[in-house]
């Protein structure tokens, strides 16, 4: 009874600090509320639909898309409670806003979620959503958030150009796709390409500097030469493409917009949403390669190197 009555106290304290506006509960335990702004019909099942998004807990925002590129997603709301907005989808239109608090020990007991420094019992995720755009087929919707990402990606290209003026680099390669590349040494080897295996050193960093891989610091614990198959996946695109403009024996920088790199995920902890990346490299070899790599498995946007 005890615990209950804390948990309570500790909600409406929540709800309170977040101005005690008037929040709803679902029969999940998921309050909520509503900002209607919006015209049109209320939110279907089964949608594909373009919103903002934030999740935050006290003053550590975990992502926002709000003032960056929108989500674009097929949202079921016919599932079984999740303890998210989607319980909520079917009371919104387009336009409107709504505050979601989810439960951290409730997304613990349903396995979403496990306890940890940030992620305490007890405490709560404050989830922010509006509904941008709704979109009656799946040629529509990939149509729209196509030009959105090639929109957004010019953004981030622009402000790229910005940051290497500012530093004084010289002697950039813009790539077509959006990728910044600058050789600080040719080198006298083969020029790489799709389908090649090659082998590199590198350092990674934020814009700020920010080390954030390397397997030249022994700190990181992976001294080995990084290998991988050009073109296979295995790699971040904006890697794909700026190694293919160096030769073995190059050592380069590539300056890669977040939309090549780890997007609106990012990599946490060490890489945020929305990163532009700058890459330190040195290719040390470079060939057909003679068997699948099974030791290294693909890289994805969730894995926790910064390539």
């Amino acid at each position: 009874m005890r615990q209950f009555f804390l948990l309570a106290f500790v909600t409406a304290t929540l709800i309170s600090s977040c101005g005690n506006a008037d929040y709803e509960r679902t029969n999940d335990g998921l309050y909520y509320r509503i900002i209607k702004s919006g015209k049109g019909d209320f939110v279907k099942p089964r949608t594909y639909l373009k919103i903002n998004q934030s999740a935050e807990m006290g003053d550590t925002v975990f992502f926002s898309t709000f003032g960056k590129m929108a989500t674009y997603g097929y949202f079921d709301s016919l599932t079984t409670p999740s303890h998210e907005f989607l319980d909520i989808l079917d009371q919104m239109r387009i336009g409107d806003s709504a505050i979601v608090i989810r439960s951290v020990d409730t997304l613990v007991k349903r396995g979403v979620a496990q306890y940890n420094s940030r992620l305490k019992k007890g405490t709560f995720i404050k989830v922010k959503i509006k509904i941008l755009g709704l979109y009656a087929s799946e040629d529509e919707f990939n149509t729209a958030k196509t030009k959105d990402l090639e929109e957004y990606k010019q953004i981030e290209v622009k402000s790229l150009e910005a940051y290497l003026k500012d530093k004084g680099e010289k002697g950039i390669t813009k790539l077509p796709e959006g990728v910044f590349v600058k050789i600080e040494k040719e080198g006298t080897g083969i020029k790489i390409d799709s389908g090649m295996m090659v082998k590199m050193k590198y350092s990674g960093k934020l814009l700020d500097g920010t080390l954030f891989d390397s397997n030249l610091d022994s700190t990181f614990g992976h001294p080995e030469p990084f290998e991988f198959i050009v073109g296979g996946r295995q790699v971040i695109e904006g890697w794909d493409i700026g190694v293919k403009q160096l030769k073995v024996g190059s050592r380069a920088k590539i300056f890669i917009p977040s939309l090549l790199g780890y997007g609106m995920q990012g990599s946490p902890p060490k890489i945020p949403p929305y990163s532009m990346l700058v890459f330190e490299l040195e290719v040390l070899s470079a060939g057909v390669p003679q068997a699948e790599n099974k030791e290294n498995p693909p890289h994805d946007a969730n894995h926790t190197d910064g390539h």
